[in-house]
Parts: structure tokens; C-alpha cells; sequence
């Protein structure tokens, strides 16, 4: 199979996420089977953001057996979710383009944009 660059949006049904990948279809199968927080993000966020107040690491969340539940939980609700994708292949672009339609979209939940 073949894999394309671009971005894609998470639909459920109104969108709820933007995100951009060299691979939009690994991407894809890795936010709904990874097993961590780099690879899972958007469960990660969504568990996440139900631990208000946590003052665990991320390392630490991921090794609660009770966040671990919410967390495949999490995975569970996202597969069943609608992807609306475009390809792009020009980088700059790309990721500008992600900025942009997070904004559009009002995603602003989980695509906070900040680095840790």
C-alpha cells in the first residue's frame, strides 16, 4: 500500500481534531492501536483532560492501570470516528495548513499546539 502526506480531521460527528502526517494511513491505525502517548495523542489528550489537576508525568499517567482503562476507552470512541483527509506534500505547507484548519474548525480542545 501506498501512503500519502497531508492533513486530516477526526469527525465525531462535528470535527474534534486536526493533525498532519508524512503517512496519513499509518497515522491513522496508530492513533486507534499505539500503546503510548507519543503515538496514541488524541486518546492521550482526551484521557487526559478527564486527570484535571494530576500532577503525574506523562510516563506516570500511562503507567495507572486506571488511566490505561480511559485511555483504550479513548482509542475505542476515536476508531469509530470519521476522517475527512487532503493530501498535501509541500512541509511548510502542511503544517501551516494544520494550523489553519484547526483555527477554521474551532478544534481548539485537544489541538492546543503546545510543546512539552
Amino acid at each position: 500500500d501506498e501512503d500519502i502526506s497531508g492533513c486530516y480531521v477526526f469527525l465525531a460527528p462535528e470535527p474534534v481534531y486536526v493533525g498532519i502526517s508524512r503517512s496519513l494511513i499509518r497515522r491513522g491505525r496508530i492513533h486507534v492501536r499505539g500503546k503510548t502517548h507519543y503515538q496514541a495523542t488524541l486518546a492521550y489528550r482526551m484521557t487526559a483532560d478527564d486527570e484535571i489537576g494530576s500532577i503525574l508525568s506523562r510516563n506516570e499517567k500511562m503507567n495507572q492501570p486506571k488511566f490505561m482503562k480511559k485511555f483504550d476507552r479513548n482509542k475505542g470512541k476515536i476508531s469509530g470516528w470519521k476522517v475527512a483527509w487532503i493530501e498535501i506534500k509541500n512541509p511548510v505547507e502542511l503544517y501551516l495548513f494544520e494550523v489553519y484548519c484547526s483555527m477554521q474548525l474551532k478544534t481548539f480542545r485537544w489541538n492546543t499546539f503546545k510543546t512539552h
